[in-house]
């Protein structure tokens, strides 16, 4: 009661319910736009998921293609052996050279984040 007297005398009452208009709105506002942050990275997610599904089934199909037909030149065993074999080297490679990609993706995530 003492407050708003206190205000009112003042002729503070208008700018102290201004300011907190203000502030209501503004707190909307951060809702608003976090929600629609959210929701764009749940999209992006939702689709990077997609696409990685696919490519996942079409290397995992074209693995099996290559690995019969290499089975066709140099036996069953020795066909799949090889498929395997490449994707074994592929595998030694991000091993051997997994700090410097790190580092590689950990910039580009950064800047994909600076960008938005």
């Amino acid at each position: 009661m003492l407050k708003e007297t206190l205000l009112k005398w003042l002729k503070l009452d208008g700018l102290v319910s201004s300011f907190t208009g203000y502030v209501e709105t503004r707190l909307e506002l951060l809702k608003y736009e976090i929600r629609e942050e959210v929701a764009s990275a749940i999209a992006r997610i939702i689709l990077l998921v997609a696409i990685l599904s696919i490519a996942g089934l079409v290397i995992i199909v074209g693995s099996i293609a290559l690995s019969f037909k290499l089975a066709e030149y140099y036996g069953h065993a020795a066909g799949f052996a090889l498929t395997a074999s490449g994707y074994l080297l592929l595998l030694l490679v991000i091993i051997l050279f997994r700090k410097p990609l790190s580092a590689y993706l950990e910039q580009q995530i950064k800047s994909q984040m600076l960008k938005k």
